[in-house]
């Protein structure tokens, strides 16, 4: 009698030749606090991903197995910081729309104290 085992992959990952898992993948990568976006390098363009992706805030994760000439990565950006980076943003502009209210209501107050 004999006794067969059956592995599967783990979920997500893709299964290539010769029973090659691919760990490099959004499925295993991506979590409920990331956003991520797969960034194709061709021809070596290594800084094309990082040019286009660093100033978002996206930072690499990892490399496909891929070609010699063609592989994919994978960015990530942590949702979390960019919506506290965006209330910044929000907060800034409104105290900046508030000082610059007082400072001409200040102004017409004024010239309007030396009119009289």
């Amino acid at each position: 009698m004999s006794v067969g085992l059956f592995v599967t992959p783990p979920a997500g990952a893709d299964v290539l030749d010769h029973g090659y898992v691919e760990p490099c993948t959004l499925a295993s990568v991506e979590e409920t606090h990331l956003e991520c976006e797969v960034c194709t390098v061709t021809n070596g363009a290594t800084q094309a991903c990082a040019d286009r992706l660093g100033p978002r805030g996206f930072e690499k994760r990892c490399r496909t197995h891929g070609k010699h000439h063609q592989w994919e990565e994978i960015w990530c950006a942590d949702v979390r910081l960019r919506k506290a980076e965006q209330r910044q943003s929000v907060l800034y502009w409104i105290v900046a729309g508030l000082v610059a209210v007082a400072a001409l209501s200040f102004l017409v107050k004024r010239r309007l104290t030396k009119r009289v």
